[in-house]
């Protein structure tokens, strides 16, 4: 913006009436109340409002709206929350670029994943194939158009043709692109993700409390210890007798086993890789210390305990073997068990053999705002002879015996 031809002006509505249309070119006008404030006078005649103040050796102006629309009063109020914007170290020049920028659904979604799903979420890929299953229809049309109305009828559609649950977890995924976006200040409220009920409102009502019984694990370890594949037989028996989550194992490394004590091997996951951001330690049994000192002997890799055996894989490390999970559990007479029920399958074990609330989150590093204090009080003694103890008994409904 050229501003050789200014002149202070006390901007009210009484003297913006009086200014005068130039016959070429423009006037700025600068206010003596709100210094960074300007109202442009064109020869056209129409009187426009902008933000104008150098920071960090650049000229930035924000245009801010038209006389009479905007009036002096809102102007100074707008152009003031600008300068506090600019003050906090934000750049509302570039809001307003990505704002002209973001037309279509796919513009709004794309924005989500590059500026908060990649930086904050290890599963944005996930997020991405949700879209691409459930979203396909929203793509070209502007992100306005995505109402209250029309995510409701699409939330229904999703819960009768995939299941209420896929219904509500990619729900929460429309709601949260739209809260980002507003909390960011590209798009404008209100969310039309953010009042429509989900199918199951509770979390008691959304847990999920599958586990094996005594009978079906032991058909589990059975056919594991049959299994055609040992790698993928090995994944999931570190998993059952770990109650590790999926992800972590599928990246366990070589370089966080803890061996220096052999009465008392750990994996230490670190808190980059854990759920809850935080370190962990997860009991190695002598079971699971076999099988990993076993696949260390003829390690394919000398990073990954698990690594891919695809040449042109995303990860250098196994991705999650569902299909070969289903094939398992067909072998196994074992119907509805998810991959996270190995999980919630060893902390059920240490129920019923008398461990405590705190010692089975301590071991399956559960974190909560009630119980961490309790957690950090714990030794790591009767955690591992918890863990020891539930896979001693699983090992015996496959009639192997246990280990002392």
């Amino acid at each position: 913006m050229n501003d050789c031809r200014t002149k202070k002006v006390n901007l009210n509505k009484r003297t913006v009436e009086a200014l005068p249309t130039p016959s070429e070119g423009r006037m700025t006008y600068k206010d003596t109340r709100e210094k960074f404030l300007r109202l442009v006078v064109p020869a056209t005649g129409r009187k426009s409002w902008f933000f104008l103040r150098r920071v960090g050796g650049r000229v930035r102006y924000v245009t801010i709206g038209t006389y009479p629309s905007t009036t002096p009063d809102a102007a100074r109020r707008e152009c003031a929350r600008i300068a506090a914007e600019y003050d906090a170290g934000k750049d509302p020049a570039a809001v307003k670029r990505e704002q002209r920028s973001l037309q279509t659904w796919a513009d709004l979604f794309g924005w989500y994943i590059e500026n908060h799903a990649k930086p904050h979420k290890r599963t944005w890929e996930y997020d991405v194939k949700m879209e691409a299953l459930y979203c396909k229809a929203w793509r070209r049309k502007p992100w306005p158009t995505v109402t209250v109305q029309t995510v409701t009828a699409w939330h229904k559609r999703i819960g009768a043709e995939n299941g209420k649950h896929q219904a509500d977890r990619v729900l929460a995924m429309v709601k949260t692109v739209f809260s980002v976006a507003m909390e960011t200040g590209i798009i404008p409220g209100p969310n039309p993700a953010a009042r429509i009920r989900k199918f199951y409102s509770s979390a008691d009502e959304y847990g999920r409390e599958r586990f094996l019984s005594n009978d079906e694990i032991g058909r589990l370890l059975n056919t594991l210890t049959a299994w055609h594949d040992p790698d993928i037989a090995d994944f999931f028996l570190v998993l059952l007798l770990t109650g590790a989550r999926r992800g972590n194992v599928q990246s366990m490394r070589w370089q966080d086993m803890d061996r220096t004590d052999p009465t008392n091997p750990r994996w230490l996951v670190p808190g980059t890789e854990s759920k809850n951001k935080e370190a962990m330690s997860v009991v190695l049994s002598p079971v699971v210390l076999d099988i990993l000192n076993r696949r260390h002997e003829a390690r394919a890799s000398d990073t990954w305990v698990f690594p891919s055996r695809k040449a042109n894989a995303k990860t250098a490390h196994l991705s999650e073997p569902k299909k070969a999970w289903r094939k398992i559990c067909e072998q196994a007479n074992i119907e509805n068990v998810r991959i996270h029920d190995l999980r919630r399958t060893l902390g059920s074990v240490q129920a019923r053999l008398g461990a405590s609330l705190q010692i089975i989150g301590k071991s399956l590093g559960h974190r909560s705002t009630q119980s961490t204090k309790i957690y950090a009080r714990l030794t790591d003694e009767p955690v591992a002879a918890s863990v020891n103890a539930a896979v001693n008994a699983m090992l015996l409904t496959a009639g192997k015996g246990g280990r002392k």
